[in-house]
């Protein structure tokens, strides 16, 4: 069942400088670049998605993404939104005629058209998806930085209530392990901790 058209759909570029520095990969990240889609329905809904590729971890480029953004732009304006896209089944595939999406896009994409839906319905985005999702989600607190940098904000962290968080390592496995021992010294027995390499070890290095 058709519950609305997109009647349009705008794009906003950003770029927001980050708190602190990020490293992944090797590489150091100040800023966060990316796109914000805009879709609006016939009916007045809004409905937001990021995209976000970051360099050197991402597969696709910003410019890369930008230009797939706005072949979607051109051809999805006016077209119906099926209230089965919720299901996650596969029916946005065949709706966008088997497009190949970058998966930063895909993510976007996805997001905006999900967030139109559940704001037609007035209801929360969670009650759209799965009916047994809590109403309530941890959040997770980031580490990333030096030993002393990650020990201060796992502190931080834990005595602002957080119970989980996950610490950004890089391909230097010794100096992984080293944070990890560090955090765990920390939390251990108040909080869950998640390691985050971002592709950057295989299989069996992880393990």
């Amino acid at each position: 069942m058709d519950l609305v058209n997109i009647a349009a759909f705008d794009v906003y570029r950003y770029s927001l400088k980050l708190n602190q520095a990020l490293s992944l990969n090797g590489r150091n990240f100040e800023q966060r670049n990316g796109f914000i889609i805009h879709l609006k329905s016939d009916r007045g809904a809004d409905g937001f998605g990021d995209i976000a590729p970051l360099p050197g971890v991402s597969k696709e480029t910003l410019d890369e993404s930008k230009t797939q953004i706005q072949a979607l732009r051109a051809s999805l304006c006016g077209q119906p939104i099926s209230e089965r896209f919720a299901a996650l089944n596969g029916q946005l595939d065949t709706w966008l005629n088997g497009s190949s999406l970058y998966p930063s896009v895909r993510f976007g994409l996805e997001s905006a058209i999900l967030n139109l839906i559940a704001n037609t319905k007035n209801i929360p985005l969670y009650k759209l998806i799965a009916k047994t999702n809590p109403a309530k989600i941890k959040i997770t607190g980031l580490l990333s930085g030096s030993e002393d940098q990650i020990a201060a904000q796992a502190q931080g962290l834990i005595a602002a209530g957080f119970t989980e968080l996950k610490l950004k390592v890089g391909k230097d496995l010794e100096q992984a392990i080293a944070k990890v021992r560090k955090v765990n010294d920390i939390i251990y027995g108040k909080a869950l901790l998640h390691v985050d390499a971002n592709r950057a070890w295989t299989f069996d290095r992880a393990l």
